[in-house]
């Protein structure tokens, strides 16, 4: 877990271009894991991040009171995120959730992504964003 919050932040507004090196595995230690509530989502995000073909496992958010819940949290200004997949995941969220990002605003881009997993929410979702806001997704896919 500490891993993934020094590689890419618990939390925090990022501006950036990013790319990842490996795949990234979680164990669910949702219990243990930031008092519960699991992974933080990236929120906002504004820049580029390319996975490079990389695959995170297992990512946990339990978070039944808060929206805008996925890997990132929101993309903003043209915000770009590709070459990325999320598998085995487990949401549990009030809403505006999707296992890659939560809500992609302002033209923002999602291409080459892929999800598997359970998302629980009382309010929108999608399995890889619940809006693309005058955005574009292009050759991404959930099963």
């Amino acid at each position: 877990m500490r891993v993934l919050g020094t590689f890419i932040g618990f939390g925090i507004s990022i501006t950036a271009t990013m790319s990842w090196a490996a795949d990234l595995s979680i164990v669910h230690t949702d219990a243990d894991w930031n008092d519960g509530k699991g992974y933080d989502p990236i929120y906002p995000f504004y820049g580029t991040f390319d996975g490079l073909g990389h695959v995170v496992d297992g990512l946990c958010i339990n978070r039944p009171d808060e929206s805008y819940n996925g890997l990132f949290g929101a993309l903003f200004d043209n915000a770009r995120v590709s070459n990325v997949g999320v598998a085995n995941i487990y949401y549990n969220v009030m809403g505006y959730a999707g296992s890659l990002v939560g809500y992609a605003f302002d033209s923002s881009q999602i291409s080459n992504t892929f999800s598997s997993g359970l998302i629980y929410t009382q309010l929108e979702t999608g399995y890889i964003s619940s809006h693309a806001q005058y955005g574009e997704m292009s050759n991404s896919f959930s099963f």
